[in-house]
């Protein structure tokens, strides 16, 4: 039961959210056709339809149908509340989509039906726009604080909204959903409570803004002061003469016309005003209108691609001055480095190789050491390839001898006995060997 009650008061919540969204756009239309005081009646009949809308599909949960019967009997009946014919087909068509909207709280989670791009897409845009109208139309002069306020209260809840969404997302991994701890979620809220609080002294109360003037002119003249006594600078005892009052008495000027910058500033200004309120209508209409939002992608990288070239071309026209030099040198130095490198790496492996002990091998691995020892020959030659097998290089070795052919078969595919007149030509092969790498 708690918790019902708290989902009911936090849908109240997004209700006014959402009410606030597009609260200047309802003020104006009700000022202009049923007038101020039955706009604020309105205003209440709306929220009262939506409070309804949602009770009645949480009630018969498994009955949509009946839902939206219900409903429009409470629309319809809802309609005897107000005066008027043009009250009440506002009310009809306004009450049909704020009833809708109090079902789909109902059946949806408000992350999914109001993301937060279009809270502030289209919130800050209907507060901009809506705001210079209710400035500069004289009907709804009267009304412009109250679009103010409702603007600065609807900027604060979206901060702490998407402060909140951001939490969330963060905290999760994945599909997996975890809740923020109270400590970080306080400490969190109290951080942007204290900025915005801090914001709204600077920008709202002279007092403030005066206080932290004079404090920062105070710290200029002292610093002023200390370097005039450092400098050796010393102020003149004589008293200034007297003013004479004759001489400011000046005649009243007339009115003077403003000068022609002051006039180029204001144009300028009012030129920048309807850039960005252009901006900001095709930002909110980008989102809902895919069109309108390839328009703005394709001025914007046209703009980008007009800067990166100017900035581009400015470096090739610096580079184009440097001095090149031509020559092609005969000599390859790199390919002289590169054998000079395989020499001396060839030099010191035959420096560092420890030959085996002869006299330590069985006859089998003896066999197996010469049969190495003569393929290095074919890898020097040029003539090495990974996919020859040990007949076929010793095939392509000439100087290799019938026996040692004999001698690697026998070790190879039999029992590697050799006799002991064998085992001296393997000695003798070796020392010859030897002497070819000396």
């Amino acid at each position: 039961m708690q918790a019902n009650i708290k989902e009911f008061a936090w849908t109240l919540g997004r209700g006014v959210v959402e009410g606030l969204l597009f609260f200047p756009i309802l003020l104006m239309i009700g000022i202009y056709t049923i007038g101020q005081q039955s706009s604020v009646y309105l205003l209440g009949i709306l929220f009262c339809l939506f409070v309804i809308a949602y009770v009645v599909r949480k009630m018969v949960d498994a009955r949509r149908l009946l839902a939206f019967v219900l409903m429009g009997i409470v629309v319809l009946a809802s309609l005897l509340l107000i005066g008027g014919i043009v009250g009440k087909v506002i009310l009809l068509l306004l009450g049909v989509v704020v009833a809708f909207r109090g079902i789909q709280h109902a059946e949806n989670e408000w992350e999914d039906i109001m993301p937060v791009n279009i809270l502030w897409g289209v919130g800050v845009s209907v507060y901009f726009v809506t705001y210079l109208i209710f400035l500069y139309m004289e009907r709804l002069s009267d009304y412009t604080n109250w679009v103010g306020y409702a603007g600065f209260v609807y900027i604060v809840i979206t901060m702490l909204i998407t402060n909140r969404r951001h939490l969330d997302s963060e905290a999760s991994s994945g599909n997996e959903k975890k809740t923020v701890s109270s400590p970080i979620k306080r400490l969190n809220y109290a951080f942007l409570i204290g900025t915005i609080f801090i914001v709204f002294l600077l920008t709202n109360f002279s007092i403030v803004q005066s206080a932290i003037y004079h404090f920062f002119r105070s710290i200029i003249q002292s610093l002023a002061r200390l370097m005039e006594l450092l400098g050796g600078e010393e102020s003149s005892q004589t008293p200034p003469p007297p003013a004479d009052l004759t001489a400011m008495e000046l005649p009243i000027e007339e009115d003077l016309e403003p000068s022609a910058f002051a006039a180029f500033l204001d144009m300028l200004a009012i030129i920048f005003g309807i850039i960005v309120a252009v901006i900001l209508v095709l930002l909110a209409l980008s989102i809902f209108i895919k069109k309108v939002r390839d328009f703005v992608k394709r001025v914007f990288q046209w703009i980008w691609n007009t800067v990166r070239t100017i900035f581009t071309r400015n470096t090739l026209v610096e580079t184009e001055s440097e001095y090149n030099d031509e020559k092609e040198s005969v000599f390859d130095w790199k390919k002289w480095r590169n054998e000079r490198g395989n020499a001396m790496k060839q030099r010191w492996q035959r420096l560092t190789r420890q030959k085996p002990k002869w006299d330590t091998m069985q006859p089998a691995e003896q066999v197996r050491y010469l049969i190495r020892s003569t393929i290095g020959d074919v890898k020097q030659r040029g003539k090495w390839r990974s996919s020859l097998t040990v007949r076929e290089l010793l095939n392509i070795q000439e100087a290799s001898s019938d026996e040692l052919r004999d001698w690697y078969n026998r070790v190879r595919y039999g029992d590697g006995d050799l006799t002991s007149e064998e085992v001296n030509q393997l000695r003798v092969i070796r020392e010859e060997l030897y002497q070819r790498e000396k």
